[in-house]
């Protein structure tokens, strides 16, 4: 029972990761509620803990059938960003479960990442980095250098984060292509991009960026066939989801010389083991998981997470409700 005599039925499963994360607790407390958080650490903490909660707040815990199948009063799992990839949806949506999202908070952040790492890349900045901070200055490390705009950059995926990537590709004059079957032909054509087939992506780009949710039908979509397709001393870019991408392909790419480099924000298991192979390859830049940070972009979330759990708890369908037809389900708990 939690202080004031409310019942703490908003759960956060994860503990906070900064000053400017968590909620905007007077939204919660307006709907009736208390946030509870906690850093459970297995799955039978996670269990013990949300049977307590009317609405889960999840960060990257997984979300499995038999959590959910504990979950007796819950009426609402709120996911702390994009990607639902986490939360087993077709089970939520059996128990009668709402399963919501945070779309679009960080897309500036994620598409300006995203180019960071294009450009460190293709300007080889860690190398020259280094090369200065060892008492150089200029040498044959700056060769082969190309011009960005001579490039040409793949995109694969085309939601609003491939769209601000693109949009912001425009500005480096790039030639860009762009996959994904859910898009358009005109409306790519309207952010720069021509649509294309991957494999005609993968063989004419000399930068490929991944910006697909994972599921799966694109878990391991990066795998030795995907590489090998693709332009020989091309760079590969994730700053989407760590399974997009099979490992052991693309370290076998990388060092085969097949790719120049790889910028990753995400990998398959966070935080990396020691001794990943991935940390220490010259040509590999990777960063923790940061793409959608921003004070804005953190503010942003948190005030939609708590407006949907609040929206939950009064028993109203959340903004960005990812499971639609759990409306139709007979034991859907928001109609109860």
């Amino acid at each position: 029972m939690a202080s004031n005599g409310k019942i703490p039925i908003v759960g956060f499963l994860e503990g906070l990761e900064g000053p400017d994360s968590g909620f905007d607790h007077e939204v919660i407390e307006a709907a009736g509620a208390q946030v509870a958080c906690f850093d459970a650490k297995s799955e039978k903490e996670r269990i013990e803990l949300a049977r307590n909660f009317k609405v889960l707040v999840v960060g990257s815990a997984p979300i499995t059938q038999a959590l959910l199948a504990e979950l007796g009063n819950c009426v609402g799992i709120v996911r702390c960003g994009i990607g639902v990839d986490c939360v087993d949806i077709e089970t939520a949506t059996e128990l009668g479960i709402c399963v919501a999202q945070v779309p679009g908070f960080c897309v500036p952040e994620v598409a300006e990442t995203t180019w960071s790492l294009i450009l460190a890349l293709w300007r080889r900045l860690i190398d020259i980095h280094f090369l200065v901070q060892r008492g150089g200055w200029r040498s044959p490390i700056l060769e082969p250098i190309r011009r960005l705009e001579t490039s040409v950059v793949g995109i694969v995926g085309l939601g609003q984060i491939g769209r601000a990537v693109a949009l912001r590709g425009k500005g480096f004059g790039v030639k860009m292509l762009g996959f994904d079957p859910l898009v358009s032909e005109e409306d790519m054509r309207g952010v720069g991009v021509e649509k294309v087939v991957l494999d005609f992506l993968l063989a004419q780009s000399d930068i490929v960026t991944l910006h697909v949710p994972l599921s799966n039908k694109t878990r391991h979509l990066v795998n030795d066939e995907f590489i090998s397709g693709m332009k020989k001393g091309a760079y590969l870019i994730n700053t989407s989801r760590g399974g997009l991408i099979k490992e052991d392909a693309l370290i076998r790419g990388l060092r085969s010389g097949h790719l120049s480099g790889t910028g990753l924000d995400v990998l398959e298991v966070e935080p990396p083991a020691g001794g990943h192979p991935l940390l220490g390859m010259d040509n590999v830049i990777v960063t923790p998981h940061y793409a959608n940070y921003s004070r804005t972009s953190m503010s942003e979330m948190r005030y939609k997470i708590s407006l949907q759990s609040a929206q939950l708890i009064k028993g109203e369908l959340p903004l960005h409700l990812v499971n639609s037809s759990v409306v139709r389900s007979p034991r859907f708990r928001l109609a109860t």
